[in-house]
């Protein structure tokens, strides 16, 4: 295996995450969504205050989940999808309290 030059090495660093940003990349999506602990919140506030990398990284989220919201294309599940959604749902219901089968 030949030896990488510096160029290759100075691009391999720049790829590589420390543990800290791969930790919060990990907590992102939930972040950005509002589903983490208020000590992970403040983990991710913390580290994304200090590191570029990841605050590109939750800005480029953050913009992404707002296109989706915004575009006007309709999402249709598939026919076999649909029926499965509502005999789950259907068979949820007959084992609810309340239902027939108390």
């Amino acid at each position: 295996m030949a030896a990488l030059s510096s160029s290759e090495k100075s691009a391999h660093a720049k790829s590589t995450l420390s543990p800290e940003c791969v930790s919060v990349r990990e907590l992102l999506d939930a972040y950005v969504d509002g589903e983490v602990s208020e000590a992970e919140a403040a983990e991710v506030v913390a580290h994304v205050a200090l590191c570029e990398r990841c605050r590109n990284a939750e800005t480029a989220l953050r913009r992404f989940l707002a296109s989706v919201r915004h575009t006007q294309l309709p999402v249709l599940a598939s026919r076999r999808l649909r029926l499965r959604i509502a005999q789950l749902f259907l068979a949820g219901h007959d084992n609810a309290p309340g239902s027939a089968a108390d």
